[in-house]
C-alpha cells in the first residue's frame, strides 16, 4: 500500500460529490472513483495479479487503474498503445506480466464494493513497488526504465511545493500518460488532491478551450511543440484562456525565442517552470519562463538543479575541447535501473547516470550543447548537429531544422539537413540568406545537402532524426 493510493482514496472518501476527472463528454466524482477502484481491486485480488500493464491512451479511467494497481501490484508497466502486438507479447512474456489493460473504461470485478469502501487506509509503505516506462520504439523492443515509488514521489512533492498546487486546482492533462512527463503530472494531481481535465492529445484542445469558459482551469503541462499548437489555435483568445492559469510546466525540449516572448507577454500571472531531464532523470534542472524568464542568460542554460540532485561534467581526456563533456547525474530523482542489464553497465559511471548530453559550464551555469550521438566527425573535426540547427534556425524564413549524417569517403561524415520553412516563405530567399549566414563559417560547418520538408517530432516534442527523405 502506498502514498498515491492512500492519499487518493481518503480524498475521494472526504469529497464524494467533487468532480475529480473530466474529459470532453463526461465527468466522475469521488463516489464514482471509489466504486470503480473497488471493482478493479476485487478483480485484481480474485485473479492474484501482481504485475500489470496499462497499455492505453489517456482517459478519465486511466488514473483509477493506476491507483488500484498502486494498492496491490508490485510493478506497473506503462506502455504506448501503438506498440506492435508482437513487441507487446515479448515484453509481457519477458516480465511475467499477468494482465494487460487496453480499455481502461472496461468494467471489471464484483459490483458490491461496500466492504472495500469501509476500510481505513492509513499504513504507508514507501518503495513498495515500481513503475516501468518504455522510452522509445513501436517496432523494436524499447528500453524499459524502472522507477521506484520513492523516486517519483520525491519529484512530485518538489513540483507540488514549487507550484503551490492544491485541491483547488484543476489541471489540463494532455501529455500521454505513457510518457514520464504526462505520468508525473498525473501523480502531482493525485498527491495534491487536485482535479483534472484529461485530453487524448491536443487535437481536442478547441473543445477544451470551450470547456474552460465554464470550468476554471488553473494548471497546464505542455512540451514546446504543444505550446506552438495552442498559440496558433488561440490567437486573439489567448488572454481569455490564460487569465486563470496559476502554474505551467514545460517539457524538456528547446524553447525558441518567439515562444519565450509569447509566454512572457501572455502568462503574466503564471509561474512557469521549464524542466530538463530524461525519463531516467526526471526534472533534474528547472528554469523559470514567462514573466520571470531571464533573457540575459544563454538560451541553452538548463536551469538550477532540483533538491537532491547533483551533477558533474565528465570530460574525455582524449577530447581536444576540454570545456565540453557528458553531463552525469546522481540523486533522489534518478531511476533505479533498466530492464536490460547491458544498458545498466553502459549508462552508469559509479553512482552516476550518464545522460548522453554534451554540456559545458560557464559562470556556474550548465549549458546544453547537444547529444553525444548527434556528433559528426568531419575530416577529424567534431561538429554538433544541434549547433548547426541553431545557426540555420536563426534565419528568418526557417521554422525548424534537423541535421543528420551520411557517409563520405574522404571526410568520414557528411552533414545534410531538412529545413521546414515558415508558410509562404520562398526557397530562393532562404538560399541567399543561408549563403550569407555561413559565409565566414568553417567549411566543416556547412551542410552538403538541404531538403525542404516538414520536420517531424515525437509526441514529447523532440525532433525525429531517423530521416526519410522524399
Amino acid at each position: 500500500m502506498s502514498l498515491i493510493f492512500i492519499n487518493s482514496i481518503n480524498n475521494f472518501k472526504s469529497n464524494k460529490n467533487k468532480i475529480f476527472f473530466r474529459d470532453l463528454k463526461k465527468s466522475i466524482n469521488g463516489k464514482d472513483c471509489l466504486q470503480f477502484i473497488g471493482r478493479i481491486i476485487f478483480f485484481l485480488k480474485k485473479n492474484k495479479i501482481k504485475n500489470i500493464s496499462i497499455n492505453s491512451n489517456n482517459s478519465i479511467y486511466f488514473p483509477l487503474w493506476y491507483i488500484a494497481a498502486d494498492y496491490l501490484c508490485n510493478n506497473v508497466y506503462i506502455l504506448n498503445p501503438e506498440i506492435k502486438k508482437k513487441v507487446l507479447k515479448q515484453i509481457v512474456k519477458q516480465n511475467n506480466i499477468e494482465y494487460v489493460v487496453e480499455k481502461t473504461d472496461e468494467v471489471v470485478g464484483y459490483p458490491n464494493v461496500d466492504d472495500f469502501l469501509s476500510n481505513k487506509f492509513e499504513k504507508i509503505v514507501l518503495d513498495d513497488r515500481s513503475d516501468i516506462l518504455f522510452t522509445s520504439g513501436t517496432t523494436d523492443v524499447p528500453k524499459g526504465v524502472v522507477i521506484n515509488e520513492s523516486t517519483f514521489n520525491h519529484v512530485a512533492k518538489i513540483l507540488i511545493k514549487k507550484f503551490k498546487q492544491s485541491e483547488e486546482d484543476v489541471e489540463l492533462l494532455s501529455m500521454p500518460f505513457y510518457h514520464s512527463f504526462g505520468l508525473t503530472r498525473l501523480r502531482c494531481v493525485l498527491l495534491a488532491n487536485s482535479s483534472s481535465v484529461i485530453l487524448d492529445g491536443l487535437k481536442q484542445f478547441p473543445d477544451a478551450y470551450k470547456l474552460s469558459q465554464n470550468i476554471k482551469i488553473t494548471g497546464l503541462s505542455l512540451v514546446p511543440s504543444g505550446i506552438d499548437v495552442i498559440k496558433n489555435l488561440l490567437r486573439k483568445k489567448t488572454s481569455e484562456f490564460t487569465k486563470n492559469i496559476r502554474y505551467f510546466e514545460i517539457g524538456s525540449s528547446a524553447l525558441n525565442n518567439d515562444l519565450r516572448i509569447w509566454l512572457k507577454e501572455n502568462f503574466t500571472k503564471t509561474l512557469i517552470l521549464h524542466h530538463y531531464g530524461t525519463t531516467e532523470a526526471s526534472r533534474s534542472f528547472l528554469r523559470e519562463r514567462g514573466i520571470k524568464d531571464d533573457f540575459n542568460s544563454p538560451d541553452n542554460w538548463i536551469g538550477e538543479p532540483i533538491e537532491g540532485c547533483s551533477y558533474k561534467i565528465n570530460i574525455n581526456s582524449k577530447d581536444k575541447n576540454k570545456s565540453n563533456g557528458e553531463l552525469i547525474l546522481k540523486g533522489k530523482n534518478i531511476f533505479s535501473r533498466y530492464l536490460e542489464e547491458s544498458l545498466n553497465k553502459k549508462k552508469r559511471l559509479g553512482n552516476y547516470f550518464k545522460t548522453g548530453d554534451i554540456c559545458s559550464i560557464e559562470n556556474h551555469k550548465v549549458l546544453l550543447i547537444g547529444r553525444n550521438d548527434n556528433q559528426f566527425n568531419i575530416g577529424g573535426f567534431k561538429v554538433q548537429a544541434e549547433l548547426i540547427e541553431q545557426i540555420i534556425e536563426e534565419i528568418h524564413q526557417v521554422k525548424s531544422c534537423v541535421c543528420f549524417r551520411s557517409d563520405d569517403k574522404l571526410l568520414g561524415d557528411q552533414i545534410n539537413c531538412t529545413v521546414e520553412l515558415i508558410k509562404n516563405e520562398k526557397i530562393e530567399t532562404f538560399n541567399r540568406n543561408m549563403k550569407e549566414k555561413f559565409i565566414d563559417a568553417p567549411q566543416h560547418y556547412k551542410p552538403k545537402k538541404i531538403y525542404f520538408q516538414k520536420v517531424k517530432l515525437t509526441s514529447s516534442g523532440k525532433k525525429i532524426r531517423n530521416i526519410n527523405i522524399k
